[in-house]
């Protein structure tokens, strides 16, 4: 049987003073699918956009450290990750180069699933989204713009309905 673990937010300064415990360890090693919240973008690209609250960054190392632990679906469907901007964002994606990348990019890759198949041949998809805030692509008018999916958007309807047949439920 598939078994898919959904983590909460991952904002680390220093990744070489993580650890983790063995059971945490085996879990990560026991599902098919972790998801994971990057909630800051890496540190080194991109400028601090002017917006209400604190921009935070982190590690550049921070993605190497959660593929080299199994995340391999990672949301960037956040009020931070457009901190520094497209080009903050769009380093941040990048960085990961063995996770699946949801919820933020171009008008479609935010509003793209991953769809992932499991050891025993389960198709799951996985959405991410974010509540209205500043970066989030709202509407029709913001399709040339990068940014992050937004929870209330009538694409959010569209793409619960995959190419893979069938819909997908949360």
């Amino acid at each position: 049987m598939a078994k898919i673990t959904v983590w909460g937010d991952f904002k680390v300064n220093a990744v070489e003073r993580l650890g983790l415990s063995d059971s945490l360890c085996q879990l990560l090693g026991e599902s098919d699918v972790n998801v994971v919240n990057c909630e800051a973008p890496i540190r080194g690209v991109g400028s601090p956009v002017r917006k209400s609250g604190p921009n935070i960054s982190q590690s550049a190392e921070s993605p190497g450290w959660l593929e080299e632990h199994g995340f391999n679906v990672v949301s960037l469907a956040n009020n931070h990750t457009m901190d520094y901007g497209p080009d903050g964002m769009e380093h941040t994606r990048k960085a990961f180069t063995k996770a699946a990348v949801i919820g933020a990019g171009t008008w479609e890759e935010a509003y793209a699933p991953a769809v992932i198949t499991t050891k025993d041949g389960l198709r799951v998809g996985v959405l991410a989204c974010t509540h209205c805030e500043f970066g989030t692509l709202t509407d029709e008018y913001r399709r040339q713009e990068k940014g992050t999916a937004w929870a209330c958007s009538p694409e959010f309807d569209r793409a619960v309905q995959w190419s893979g047949g069938g819909i997908l439920t949360s």
